[in-house]
């Protein structure tokens, strides 16, 4: 429980009680969510706001595909894949952003996706706070069924 703790301060680098905080903390960072489309092709999504950042800024290549809700707070979600993406992963993994945000609950959902290349953040923002251009917007309703017949691999 303590070590749970001190992961999930680590990770938000916040100091544990034993004093140490992300730098000084010897527990590996948390990885990502990873799934397998229905085509085959990995997706990736980030737990919180430091794993989002680090998804998207260090896991990632500039030809893969990033999707986020459209101003709602939620996952960073990325499409391991530098061609054109088959439909039904790009649905699939606008369902999974929708599905890991605050909109979770709702239907008809907007989801943005662009080329991670596009996607910047703004010096001294907080974790996770992007700014991003070229996008195409999806509407989404998450459906759970869908979600569950993902692979999950981790």
């Amino acid at each position: 429980l303590i070590r749970d703790s001190s992961r999930r301060k680590a990770e938000r680098g916040k100091p544990s009680k034993n004093g140490k905080g992300a730098k000084g903390s010897k527990l590996p960072p948390s990885r990502p969510h990873k799934y397998l489309s229905s085509d085959g092709i990995e997706i990736f999504v980030g737990k919180n706001n430091t794993q989002n950042d680090r998804l998207t800024f260090k896991q990632s290549a500039p030809e893969d595909t990033w999707l986020h809700t459209k101003d709602i707070h939620g996952s960073h979600v990325i499409i391991r894949f530098a061609g054109e993406i088959p439909p039904k992963t790009l649905e699939e993994a606008a369902a999974l952003a929708a599905y890991h945000s605050q909109a979770r609950g709702s239907s008809a959902i907007p989801v943005d996706y662009t080329k991670r290349r596009y996607v910047k953040k703004p010096s001294g923002a907080k974790p996770g706070s992007v700014i991003y251009t070229n996008q195409r917007t999806l509407i989404i309703t998450p459906d759970e069924d869908m979600i569950n017949s993902l692979k999950k691999l981790n």
